[in-house]
């Protein structure tokens, strides 16, 4: 069972480990896009950044839920 603490801790660690890992994506994008359009680089392979983008996602969470599990509102 969940109360009511839990799941405001879980709500707002999970809203804010999304808007962490967008913001990395649109970063990463913003990267190939400049080393493909400025530098002329080959194109990347897509199973780094996707591993990348899911360990920013599943970590930030898990160390957001620790922070706000710990701060004790």
């Amino acid at each position: 069972m969940r109360d009511e603490r839990t799941s405001k801790i879980l709500g707002k660690a999970a809203t804010y480990s999304l808007y962490i890992g967008s913001y990395f994506i649109v970063a990463l994008l913003f990267a190939f896009i400049i080393r493909k359009e400025f530098y002329d680089l080959s194109d990347v392979d897509a199973g780094y950044p996707l591993i990348a983008s899911l360990l920013v996602y599943n970590v930030s969470f898990l160390i957001l839920r620790w922070y706000f599990g710990r701060k004790g509102e």
